[in-house]
């Protein structure tokens, strides 16, 4: 499906932003990517204000329709374009689950580790718990689905910083394996952007966290 008045606005540092341009590449439609600036003493200009007042990306415009929300923005993406609900899979209450527990689980306490607060611990154990939930070589199977999409970005930049968050090989086979098989796909390996730093793709597993005042609200406890 071709869409010229397709839009995502963006910044490319954001892990809930990557996400929906992964979505975008699997469904290989044809979009805008517009980048906004997370920081700076002008802040985020009007016209995009206009569009969210929360001031949050990502943003996705598809006519006059505007979607906020990553889980939102993905679920659209995949409903709206190609064949809908394709990287549902018919697990849309699989997928659902695994979203819920991203955002309540994972990402909490994947954030309280690495600002220093958290216990290693208890984040190896979610990872243990990903590791029961990853039934093929994909999440949800055999087949990328949205909880692959919803997950990439975020694992990606914990494996930055695996011995250090206790991502080991022998505990976690399958989520290693899963990230190489993520990192294969040319739709994840086209949204990994190099920011410098001398450590690679992402230098700083820190990005993750997207802690920019106009998009707290968006991450909550992450």
């Amino acid at each position: 499906c071709m869409s010229s008045d397709l839009t995502l606005y963006t910044n490319k540092m954001c892990p809930f932003a990557q996400k929906c341009w992964i979505a975008l590449e699997e469904k290989q439609v044809d979009f805008e990517l517009v980048e906004i600036g997370l920081y700076g003493a002008g802040g985020k200009p009007g016209w995009f204000l206009k569009m969210n007042p929360a001031g949050q990306v990502p943003v996705l415009k598809h006519g006059d329709k505007v979607v906020v929300e990553s889980d939102d923005i993905i679920k659209y993406i995949d409903e709206s374009f190609g064949e809908s609900k394709a990287l549902q899979q018919h697990k849309e209450k699989q997928v659902e689950e695994w979203l819920s527990f991203l955002r309540k689980e994972v990402l909490p306490v994947g954030k309280a580790v690495i600002c220093g607060y958290g216990d290693v611990s208890k984040l190896q154990s979610t990872f243990s718990k990903v590791e029961d939930l990853i039934s093929g070589p994909f999440i949800a199977g055999n087949a990328f689905s949205l909880a692959d999409v919803a997950a990439a970005p975020f694992f990606y930049r914990m494996f930055t910083e695996s011995s250090k968050l206790g991502l080991d090989p022998e505990k976690h086979p399958k989520l290693h394996q899963w990230m190489e098989a993520v990192k294969a796909r040319p739709s994840f390996s086209k949204t990994v952007v190099d920011r410098g730093g001398g450590g690679g793709d992402m230098p700083q597993v820190c990005v993750m966290l997207c802690l920019d005042d106009s998009i707290i609200k968006q991450i909550g406890d992450w």
